[in-house]
């Protein structure tokens, strides 16, 4: 049985036309590949990071993708942990 190979890459999807600009999106693309005695398996993960505008003058302007479940789960995640911390706190005090 091989090792896990992890690759990890930026792709770009096809260009869309709209008006006057040329718009192509940007994913990272991220593959964790098992291979096993039964034979191949793994996970594939897309994320979008950005979208590329480019104008009918040749200017480009790249446009970042913000992830905002990422940053309420990690949020909430935080919160839960403080509230956990605080209670245990508050729980070994009242033992004394």
């Amino acid at each position: 049985m091989g090792l896990p190979r992890l690759v990890s890459e930026y792709r770009t999807g096809d260009a869309i036309t709209a008006g006057e600009f040329s718009i192509t999106p940007v994913a990272h693309h991220i593959r964790l590949l098992f291979q096993g005695h039964q034979g191949a398996g793994g996970f594939i993960l897309n994320r979008p990071v950005a979208v590329r505008v480019r104008g009918m003058d040749g200017g480009l302007e790249v446009i970042p993708v913000r992830n905002l479940t990422r940053w309420a789960q990690t949020a909430a995640m935080a919160a839960g942990a403080l509230v956990g911390l605080s209670l245990w706190l508050s729980w070994q005090s009242s033992r004394r």
